[in-house]
């Protein structure tokens, strides 16, 4: 299978992905295993390397001790 094959069955795929991510993270949520901040924050830190609390803390316009708990 070449590139292209590849990349238009991965767009094929992508929209069922998104569907069944969305359905687990909305039953995981509901389920109250995990609330709705902690779950923003995990998303912030999902996609980056490396944070400090003081980011974490200014983007999400809480204190630098309310972000640690």
């Amino acid at each position: 299978m070449d590139v292209q094959e590849f990349a238009k069955r991965m767009m094929a795929l992508m929209p069922q992905c998104r569907r069944d991510f969305f359905r687990y993270e909305h039953a995981y949520l509901s389920r109250g295993k995990i609330s709705m901040p902690q779950f923003a924050v995990l998303e912030y830190l999902a996609h980056r390397d490396a944070c400090l609390m003081t980011d974490l803390a200014r983007t999400f316009y809480v204190s630098k001790p309310a972000a640690i708990t």
